[in-house]
């Protein structure tokens, strides 16, 4: 779809945005694309403005990071306590909390308030307007 797009619309600026299985996703297109010998990656690189990941299971050992040359554009929120985006591989499952259950940070990004009275998504969302800018 990004590869697509950019064929389609190349001086369009592309977002992303994901959340917990939806940040992996977007990692593991990121790195598949990038990987292709047929993708003009540059091209592909220079359009997307902005990355937003909200509780990103990333794990160094077993998923591929963001590429390294879109760090600078990309923004993760991770709450406290959440275990999805918290767990280090040695304490799976962590006893914080149930992530099914509304007790558990996992479940309250459109909620949980952060700088200024926003919420993490909202403060997401911020980052990627800027980004379009």
């Amino acid at each position: 779809m990004i590869r697509n797009r950019v064929a389609q619309c190349p001086h369009q600026k592309i977002i992303l945005s994901g959340y917990s299985q939806g940040a992996w996703v977007i990692r593991m297109a990121l790195q598949a694309l990038k990987q292709q010998p047929d993708v003009n990656w540059s091209e592909i690189e220079g359009a997307i403005a902005g990355i937003g990941l909200i509780a990103d299971p990333y794990n160094k050992i077993f998923m591929p990071p963001v590429p390294e040359e879109l760090e600078s554009r990309t923004f993760k929120v991770c709450l406290p306590g959440d275990v999805v985006c918290n767990n280090p591989v040695d304490n799976y499952p962590s006893p914080k909390c149930d992530p099914f259950t509304i007790l558990c940070p996992h479940v309250r990004y459109g909620t949980e308030q952060g700088a200024g009275g926003r919420t993490k998504i909202q403060e997401v969302a911020d980052f990627l307007r800027t980004r379009l800018q």
